[in-house]
C-alpha cells in the first residue's frame, strides 16, 4: 500500500514538474528535427508534439519558435484553435493577435513600385516583308500589373536593320492599355498607341482611345475580351505635315495557355479613320525552356487602306526571340 502511494505521489509530480530540457524527449525530437532543411519534418514533429501533450502548448510553441524563428507563421498556423487565446509567446504578446498580424493582407504596392509588375525582355530576330523586305534585329518588352479591379498592360517593340554604312529599317512599336473592371466582366478601358516608322508612309504615328471592353471567356488557361470605343489618330506624314482624324477602335485580345509550358497569345486591332484604315495582328507561340527562359516565335502583320504612291499597303514581321522574365 505503501509503495502505491508513492508511486502516485511520483506520478503527479511527473505531471506537474516539466522535465528537464535535456531531458525531455519531446524538445529533443524538435532540436533534432530541425536540421532537416526543408522544415516539414520539423513542423510534422511539433504538431505530433501539440497533439500529444496539449497542456504543454505554450512551451513547446516557445521553443519551436526559438529553433526556427523564419517559421513563425506556420509555427503558430498549429495551435489547436482553443488553445490560441490562452497562449502568451515569449516577448509577451498573445498568440492570437500575432497571427492576426501574419495573416493581415498586404497593403497594395504604389503603381510604380517595382514588385507589383511583372514583365519580359526580348531578343531575337526578324524578317520583314513590305516596305522593307530585309533581315533585322528585334528587342522587346512587356509589363502587366492586375489587381484587385485594375489590368494594366504595357508592350513596346523595335526593328533594326543596318546595311554597311546605312541604317535601312528603324521602326518602334509601342502601346499601354489600362482596364478598369466595374462590372462582373465588363470594363471601361483606354488605350494609348505609338508607332515610329522612318521607312514607310509616314514618319510617326499616335492613336488615343477610350472605351468599354468584355471578357468573353475567363477560364484559368484561357481569356478572351473584346473591347471598342472612340479615339483620334495624329500622323506625320513623310511627305506632309500632321494628320489628324477621329477614328473608332476595336481590338480583340486572346491568351491561351496550352500547355504548362506552351502560351498562345492573338492581339487583333483594327483603327477606323475618314482617311484611312489601319488592320493590325499581333500572334505568338512561346514555349518555356527553364522556369526564367523561354522561346518565341510570332507573326505581326500590319495593312493601311490608303498609303502615299509606291508604298506598300502590307508590312509584315516575322520574329524568333529568346525571352526573359523578371
Amino acid at each position: 500500500m505503501r509503495r502505491l502511494a508513492v508511486a502516485l505521489l511520483f506520478a503527479a509530480l511527473m505531471v506537474q514538474t516539466p522535465a528537464k530540457a535535456q531531458d525531455d524527449p519531446l524538445v529533443k525530437m524538435l532540436e533534432n528535427s530541425v536540421t532537416y532543411q526543408d522544415g516539414a519534418h520539423f513542423l510534422a514533429t511539433l504538431d505530433l508534439s501539440l497533439k500529444t501533450a496539449p497542456q504543454r502548448s505554450q512551451e513547446l510553441i516557445r521553443k519551436a519558435l526559438l529553433l526556427a524563428p523564419d517559421k513563425e507563421k506556420e509555427i503558430l498556423a498549429l495551435i489547436a484553435p482553443e488553445q490560441i487565446p490562452v497562449i502568451v509567446l515569449a516577448d509577451g504578446a498573445s498568440a492570437e493577435s500575432r497571427i492576426a498580424t501574419l495573416n493581415a493582407p498586404e497593403p497594395e504596392p504604389g503603381f510604380f513600385a517595382a514588385r507589383a509588375w511583372d514583365g519580359e525582355v526580348s531578343l531575337g530576330g526578324s524578317l520583314l516583308t513590305g516596305n522593307t523586305n530585309e533581315k533585322a534585329l528585334s528587342l522587346g518588352l512587356k509589363l502587366v500589373r492586375v489587381s484587385e479591379s485594375w489590368e494594366h498592360h504595357f508592350a513596346l517593340v523595335g526593328d533594326y536593320s543596318r546595311n554597311e554604312e546605312r541604317t535601312t529599317k528603324e521602326r518602334i512599336l509601342a502601346n499601354y492599355n489600362s482596364k478598369y473592371f466595374a462590372w462582373d466582366r465588363g470594363y471601361a478601358f483606354g488605350l494609348v498607341n505609338f508607332e515610329l516608322d522612318t521607312f514607310s508612309e509616314f514618319d510617326w504615328r499616335t492613336s488615343q482611345a477610350v472605351g468599354v471592353g468584355y471578357r468573353v471567356v475567363e477560364r484559368e488557361n484561357m481569356s478572351w475580351d473584346l473591347e471598342g470605343g472612340p479615339g483620334v489618330r495624329e500622323t506625320k506624314l513623310a511627305s506632309d505635315g500632321v494628320e489628324l482624324e477621329f477614328i473608332g477602335v476595336a481590338r480583340s485580345n486572346y491568351n491561351w495557355h496550352i500547355t504548362d509550358t506552351i502560351d498562345f497569345t492573338n492581339l487583333s486591332s483594327l483603327f477606323l479613320g475618314s482617311e484611312r484604315t489601319t488592320i493590325s495582328n499581333d500572334a505568338g507561340f512561346t514555349a518555356k525552356f527553364t522556369e526564367k527562359l523561354s522561346g518565341r516565335l510570332s507573326l505581326y502583320f500590319k495593312y493601311d487602306t490608303s498609303v502615299p504612291a509606291g508604298q506598300e499597303n502590307l508590312d509584315t514581321a516575322t520574329r524568333a526571340s529568346i525571352v526573359y522574365d523578371f
